[in-house]
């Protein structure tokens, strides 16, 4: 199982945001993504003909938001349809309100 250290867990957390670095963890395996922002998901939108592929719209994402991690998580379907889920949990918005007036 892919193994990381508190030192590239800091350099990561530097990099990326303190907020912005993820673990996941499917059975054996383990890989460590950053959070997508914007320019990944306008990317992965044009790389799913504008989402309309959904696997290729996760893969284009878990793409560019790989740190590090076990190679099967991206090459196994297993793992990454597992991994794919968790994709969309580490997009977050805040509460928006609508007021007409």
């Amino acid at each position: 199982m892919f193994q990381y250290t508190e030192e590239q867990l800091k350099e990561w957390k530097e990099k990326h945001g303190e907020n912005n670095v993820f673990e996941i963890t499917v059975e054996d395996k383990k890989c460590v993504l950053r959070k997508p922002n914007r320019k990944d998901l306008s990317y992965a939108l044009a790389a799913s003909s504008g989402g309309k592929d959904a696997v290729k719209m996760n893969e284009a994402l878990l793409n560019n938001c790989w740190i590090d991690g076990d190679k099967d998580m991206r090459d196994d379907d297993a793992y990454f349809f597992a991994v794919a889920e968790k994709i969309q949990g580490m997009m977050e918005a805040k509460e928006a309100e609508l007021k007409k007036l």
